[in-house]
């Protein structure tokens, strides 16, 4: 999968760099303006704001879009942003092990259960080019949530256990995007790692979410739906600190964990002024769902 998505990503630049170099060759589609006369657009800009934008480096080759009148995000972005998903969970088998010489056991244990997790932190953001964007964040992740444990051979009955957790989640991504008039499309990854404090848990997350949509002319206004594909079928691996379950010794472990993948999603960009914008998006199937909402400054 991974192989297949690169060759998307890179036949997805080399198309998006084909049509951009032949806007900046076009410039204002071929027509001349007069001596002495000069176009104007509803969208009219002071001496000093065309000055600095001309000043600007990234993001590059703009120029042939810009000349379309369509508005594109300032190139930096600092925001602060807010996760919540909840998803419907479960896991076989654990491994354990207690170091010092000590084998490995496999433990026969079931785990199933609704968990949520919510993210609040800092991302920053850059446009390379005007159909990329790469992004990185960090920020404080807590859990909680009504899980069922038991044995995997149903000899052991299942028991109701509250659990809660938080920790550290860091990420980095990448979002492509392309459009025609007022349709767009786009495709958004995004790796992620979380480390709990009380487990000890550290769980990679791959997410990939295809988009298309609609955006106003100048481009300060998009709504899109898509689909969000999440990779959990994945092993959770952790070290328990000495203590931490009755008198149990300092142990490390690792659960198989299952889970839903897929889930619809609806969401939306505005700038409602120059340097500021809004970004909310929502996924929405009955076993996963939540939602991310972002509050951006752009420089």
């Amino acid at each position: 999968m991974e192989k297949k998505f690169l060759k998307l990503i890179a036949i997805f630049i080399l198309v998006s760099l084909t049509i951009i170099a032949e806007e900046e060759i076009k410039g204002t589609h071929g027509v001349e303006v007069p001596k002495g006369k000069k176009f104007e657009t509803p969208n009219e800009k002071s001496e000093y704001e065309i000055s600095e934008e001309n000043r600007r480096l990234f993001p590059l080759f703009r120029k042939g879009i810009e000349a379309r009148n369509i508005q594109l995000p300032m190139p930096f972005g600092v925001s602060v942003f807010g996760n919540v998903t909840n998803v419907k969970t479960g896991g076989e088998g654990l491994d354990v092990d207690f170091g010092k010489g000590n084998a490995k056991e496999d433990i026969g244990l079931k785990i199933e259960g609704d968990i949520t997790a919510q993210i609040t932190g800092v991302m920053l953001d850059f446009y390379p080019f005007p159909f990329l964007n790469v992004f990185g964040y960090g920020g404080y992740i807590r859990t909680s949530g009504d899980l069922k444990i038991g044995g995997a051979d149903g000899k052991i009955p299942m028991t109701a256990v509250n659990f809660g957790d938080s920790g550290q989640a860091y990420g980095l991504g990448v979002n492509l995007a392309g459009g025609y008039k007022k349709m767009f499309a786009g495709l958004n990854s995004t790796y992620s790692l979380s480390k709990m404090s009380k487990t000890g848990a550290i769980k990679p997350t791959f997410i990939i979410t295809p988009r298309i949509g609609v955006k106003n002319e100048k481009n300060t206004f998009q709504l899109w739906t898509g689909l969000m594909y999440m990779q959990k079928n994945s092993q959770l691996t952790g070290d328990m600190k000495d203590g931490t379950i009755g008198q149990l010794p300092a142990f490390s472990y690792a659960l198989n964990l299952e889970g839903p993948e897929f889930s619809p999603t609806i969401g939306f960009r505005y700038e409602p002024v120059r340097h500021f914008e809004v970004v909310t998006e929502a996924f929405l199937a009955n076993d996963f769902n939540g939602i991310n909402m972002r509050l951006s400054y752009r420089f």
